[in-house]
Formats: C-alpha cells, structure tokens, sequence
C-alpha cells in the first residue's frame, strides 16, 4: 500500500509525548471512495515500521486532528492494564467509577 506513495505524501508530525520524548513520524493520507473513511499511514523515521489506521472521521477532521486522536489511542493502551487491575482488585460501586 506504501509502494504508491510518493516521498511528498508523508509529512513529519509529532503525536504525544512518550517516554522518551515527543514521538515523531511520518505521516501520509490515503483516500477511499468513501470520504468519511480513510487510512492513515503512520512510518518510522527510521522506516523500521510501518502502521495503519483506519479511520472514520465523518467531520472530516484534518490530519493533525486524526494523528492527535491516534495519539490518545496509545495513552488508553497503556493506561489499560492499570485500569483492568484497579476494577479487578476493587470492592462495590467504585469499580465503574475506574472503568468509564
């Protein structure tokens, strides 16, 4: 799928910060006939690793919207485990209350 894309589709943006710093990568858009469904294509700087993302946005967000929302995915994965063990280990009504 990356094979058709040319060098000038990719743009460098940031989408959070990890642990190490801002998280950077190149990012290129890829249309369907759909409008409100694309795919994102999230490259390494180093070109080691290739992502894709599907994605719906019905209000047609711009790039920047839908790389910060991808962003936020990765902080909900790490965030996951805590928040299983803290429903698991946690007694009446305040369970729901870690869970939301």
């Amino acid at each position: 799928m990356t094979a058709r894309l040319s060098e000038r589709a990719f743009t460098r943006r940031a989408c959070g910060i990890g642990a190490r710093g801002f998280r950077a990568y190149d990012w290129a858009v890829i249309d369907t006939s759909d409008p409100e469904h694309r795919f994102v294509v999230r490259r390494a700087l180093d070109r080691s690793e290739v992502a894709y993302f599907h994605c719906f946005t019905p209000r047609l967000d711009p790039l920047g919207e839908v790389i910060r929302a991808i962003g936020t995915r990765w902080l909900v994965e790490m965030c996951q485990p805590h928040c299983t063990h803290r429903c698991q280990s946690s007694v009446g009504g305040v369970s729901g209350a870690f869970c939301q």
